[in-house]
């Protein structure tokens, strides 16, 4: 689940993105010019998250966040019903053994727009189908 609440947004939106850099699998920073801020991923009971891609194009640096909000990416399920990410892929990006098999795995971005384009923060979350992830900010 994605959480983006106005007074989260108000916090984001107007700042001016210079970076973005892995903290470790569950947490990404976001570099501004005026501080900095940590976008993470945790998994409800039953579950795990994790980022597995973040997709930072280049005409995106130095320009202002205009909206923050995210998309769940359920088009695998619908079209092929089969786990989006294989076991070996899935140990690439570091992620724990699946305890659930990654077959109620579900996708999510957190996308910061800007009006150059999106920087996208992908995640992934494993769950035995009942549970699902989270999404957090710490600002620093």
């Amino acid at each position: 689940m994605l959480h983006h609440h106005d007074s989260t947004k108000k916090q984001i939106i107007g700042r001016k993105f210079l970076s973005a850099e892995r903290l470790n699998s569950h947490e990404i920073r976001i570099i501004c010019e005026d501080g900095s801020f940590d976008v993470g991923v945790q998994g409800d009971c039953c579950s795990s998250s994790v980022f597995y891609d973040l997709i930072v194009p280049e005409k995106c640096v130095g320009e202002e966040i205009l909206d923050v909000f995210g998309k769940y990416d359920d088009s695998y399920n619908k079209i092929i019903r089969e786990p989006i990410l294989s076991e070996e892929e899935v140990h690439k990006m570091g992620w724990p053994d699946s305890k659930y098999g990654f077959d109620s795995a579900s996708i999510w971005d957190v996308i910061l727009k800007t009006k150059s384009g999106e920087i996208l923060l992908r995640h992934a979350n494993d769950s035995n189908g009942y549970y699902d992830g989270d999404t957090y900010y710490r600002f620093n």
